[in-house]
């Protein structure tokens, strides 16, 4: 856009006037193309309302022949038939008509106003979508929030209107203390089979790669697949897969990746796959947090869940907590960061703990860019951390309470990190009674290998299982999986090492 002025100086017998209108055309924020300016946008608002009015009263119609030459308009031919035909509206002068436009000036003109309120109509509804998804991203909690205002934002002098000015408030208080709120008894319908030892689970971690899978992770992918398909013919049932962490790199999970790194690999919805509906248990680890997924160490400051009056807003959590996770991905199963697992019919029970609260903070989110951008929008370091701690705190109190109340003989706890399983604090919660039948495993991942590291009596206790191949170049040191197989004793014999679930040394290129 030009000022008047500067188009008509060599049109000296015409006077370009513009009339001006208090209200603008475009919604706040909005700027018409090539009207950067606050002065220049105001000039084409006004001339554009005056042009509609005039077009509007004017009774003109555009024929249907010179529709394909207009088609065929160059976009930056717009403004100017736009300013040609200010003129020929403002001076009904021959001459002027004659200096100022080409005997199809008067079409073109009229389409070029059209295609510039086409625009017009799409930048504001542009404008409206991009407003609804920064400024209601989370539209299931509105009654939250109303409740919420009338139980809460009151005392805090909260008001509704602090969500007028374009801010994401926190409406919901900073927990002090983490509940863990959910659903353990079977609710994906895990169905064993009926004699014990031919059920088996896999754990598997660090699988994720950025960007979409690498050649490792369908490398380990395709292993897997080859392996239950060969358990199945040998009448084995998988009852799960439970994931150990870092499932989504660098920095968290995004829309694309549920399909581009879980989906496509594994086949959870593929009819064909071997792991079709086959459920997975899952947990946090430090590539799951950060720019992606910020207000998973956070939920207060932007939550898209609300239980209990307790915020969530972790992009993995299940629908309930964050109903913006797609469909395809009902069988990922996270009900919360800290929860359990029961199948009795198969005599187990999963415990699975959130232990980033008890890392060193600059390991939580990958890098430091992302998790200078969560704790950013967090409000702080101190305020990131302060949740992870409570996480953490919940996910202890979880293990004391299940080993007291868990009648399984045997329990798989999953978390991320090596050294971190909580074996001392379950097995001391233990009744003396217990203690001599329960059989606990302990699985985790971060360190991109597969081992046992602790044996006692020959069976394997500890099992490191982060060889899933999401992690990192040039080469996974041992990738692979673990499976567990279940016997008719209450116990299980873990696989880690054997050829069918390892790869060899140094063959799998990330």
């Amino acid at each position: 856009f030009q000022e008047p002025a500067l188009f008509c100086q060599s049109r000296s017998e015409a006077t370009c006037k513009m009339s001006r209108e208090s209200e603008p055309l475009w919604p706040s924020g909005v700027v018409p193309l090539g009207a950067d300016d606050p002065e220049e946008q105001e000039h084409l608002e006004a001339w554009c309302r005056q042009f509609v009015e005039e077009l509007a009263g004017s009774g003109s119609d555009v024929e249907a022949s010179a529709i394909e030459p207009l088609r065929q308009m160059a976009p930056h031919a717009a403004p100017r038939s736009l300013r040609e035909a200010r003129l020929l509206m403002d001076h009904g002068d021959r001459e002027v008509m004659q200096k100022c436009c080409a005997e199809t000036f008067r079409i073109k003109a009229l389409a070029a106003g059209a295609m510039l309120m086409t625009v017009t109509l799409a930048a504001w509804f542009l404008f409206k979508g991009a407003t609804f998804t920064s400024g209601q991203a989370h539209p299931s909690l509105e009654l939250a929030q109303q409740r919420w205002q009338s139980e809460y934002g009151a005392r805090r002098g909260i008001s509704d209107e602090s969500t007028a000015a374009g801010r994401r408030p926190s409406f919901v208080p900073a927990i002090t203390k983490y509940e863990n709120y959910y659903d353990a008894a079977n609710p994906l319908r895990i169905k064993p089979w009926a004699q014990r030892s031919q059920n088996y689970f896999i754990i598997i971690g660090d699988w994720g790669k950025a960007g979409g899978p690498g050649s490792c992770q369908y490398a380990v992918a395709g292993k897997l697949q080859r392996f239950v398909k060969a358990q199945k013919q040998a009448g084995k049932h998988l009852l799960f897969i439970a994931s150990v962490g870092d499932n989504f790199y660098w920095t968290g999970v995004t829309p694309k990746a549920w399909r581009e790194d879980w989906e496509v690999p594994y086949g959870p919805n593929n009819v064909t796959s071997a792991l079709y509906q086959v459920p997975w248990l899952a947990v946090y680890g430090n590539h799951d947090f950060g720019e992606h997924d910020p207000y998973a160490i956070c939920p207060h400051v932007y939550p898209i869940g609300l239980i209990n009056k307790q915020a969530y807003s972790g992009n993995q959590l299940n629908q309930d907590r964050n109903p913006n996770r797609p469909d395809s991905t009902k069988s990922f199963w996270m009900p919360d960061y800290n929860y359990h697992y029961e199948i009795p019919e198969a005599d187990l029970e999963v415990i699975a703990v959130d232990t980033n609260g008890k890392m060193d903070p600059n390991l939580i989110a990958g890098n430091a860019k992302a998790r200078g951008i969560a704790d950013d929008v967090c409000g702080g370091r101190s305020v990131t951390e302060s949740f992870l701690k409570a996480v953490a705190k919940a996910g202890d109190d979880l293990v004391v309470e299940r080993a007291k109340k868990s009648t399984a003989s045997t329990v798989l706890i999953i978390q991320h990190y090596p050294g971190l399983c909580p074996r001392a604090l379950f097995e001391n919660a233990l009744t003396p009674e217990r203690r001599a039948k329960v059989r606990l495993i302990c699985a985790y991942g971060h360190v991109h290998s597969q081992r046992c590291d602790v044996k006692i009596n020959g069976q394997c206790m500890d099992v490191l299982s982060g060889g899933g191949g999401g992690c990192c170049g040039p080469m996974v040191n041992l990738a692979g999986f673990t499976a567990v197989h279940l016997d008719d004793m209450g116990g299980a014999h873990v696989d880690v090492e054997s050829p069918e679930v390892r790869m060899a040394k140094d063959t799998c290129k990330w």
